[in-house]
């Protein structure tokens, strides 16, 4: 992702709520911003994108979106993925590395699971075919839903369980809600 270093050195100040996906476009072989668009916007649109401010680590995850997503496609087309690859992780609004990690996992992952659901559903695909995609887009199914939980658990929404069990309290009596311990009296008191 080639650029002027001063004109990607820091984040922009200020995210917006609704920031517009970037769009990229080849000038040459070069993978770049588009000769039309705003570059604080663009930038700032990127950083949001990938849930960091720091300018490696936006550089990495963008070499590493092409390279999974666009991997023996045309400039064009290689284009045309990123360029619709950006909104989703945009959309699942990652808040930091670690989030914009799980994010670009779970849009690779839902790329290859539809990708095999193509192949299964080829009208030349063989019987043996058609089980092997299946299986697996169950196994990439099921680490789409780990990678949602670990998302979800990473930002605080992950499962609470609580378990309750039969409880009398007779009248005149109280019933204690939490943790109880049990255990003699305090050690340092002796």
């Amino acid at each position: 992702m080639p650029a002027k270093k001063n004109e990607l050195e820091k984040a922009p100040a200020g995210t917006q709520k609704h920031i517009r996906p970037p769009k990229f476009a080849f000038e040459g072989d070069a993978l770049q911003k588009p000769s039309k668009e705003n570059p604080q916007k663009w930038l700032a649109s990127l950083y949001a994108t990938f849930g960091t401010t720091d300018i490696d680590v936006l550089k990495l995850f963008v070499d590493q979106i092409q390279n999974v997503s666009c991997s023996g496609l045309s400039s064009e087309k290689q284009v045309n993925m990123l360029n619709g690859v950006l909104p989703l992780l945009l959309a699942i609004k990652p808040e930091n590395e670690v989030e914009a990690m799980l994010a670009a996992q779970m849009v690779g992952i839902h790329t290859m699971t539809m990708s095999m659901m193509n192949r299964a559903m080829r009208s030349d695909q063989t019987v043996e075919g058609v089980t092997n995609n299946v299986n697996r887009v169950t196994k990439l199914s099921r680490t789409f839903i780990s990678l949602l939980e670990a998302l979800n658990k990473h930002r605080g929404k992950g499962k609470q369980k609580i378990t309750v069990e039969h409880v009398t309290v007779n009248e005149g009596g109280q019933a204690v809600v939490g943790n109880v311990e049990y255990g003699g009296r305090d050690e340092r008191k002796k």
